[in-house]
């Protein structure tokens, strides 16, 4: 089955080709010359067409490294913001440590 419709694509574009030919074969000079710039302004909207494109690709090519820029500087302040975090925590464990030591000295003190 795909054989025979390989085959009957293959007879299809030839006798496209050979249609093709012909009318070309028979065309006069100005249906050739209003072929040839339709075909130019064709190829000119789609020069166009992929320009723009590859200008909105860029585009977002930069917005995108611009948002993994600001997700990494991201990142990195909340490294240093765990890292103050962990230095606040201790210091404050200190701190409540050596509170309940004055506070027990306190105590012993009172009792006396």
């Amino acid at each position: 089955t795909t054989n025979t419709h390989s085959t009957a694509n293959t007879a299809l574009t030839s006798s496209r080709k050979k249609t093709s030919t012909a009318m070309l074969e028979n065309a006069s000079a100005k249906e050739l010359s209003v072929l040839v710039l339709t075909i130019q302004d064709e190829y000119a909207k789609l020069a166009k067409d992929k320009s723009a494109a590859e200008l909105q690709i860029s585009q977002i090519h930069t917005r995108y490294e611009e948002a993994l820029d600001e997700i990494r500087s991201l990142n990195t302040r909340v490294f240093e913001l765990e890292h103050d975090n962990d230095e606040v925590r201790s210091t404050m464990d200190t701190l409540s440590s050596e509170f309940e030591k004055s506070a027990s000295e306190i105590a012993i003190i009172e009792r006396m």
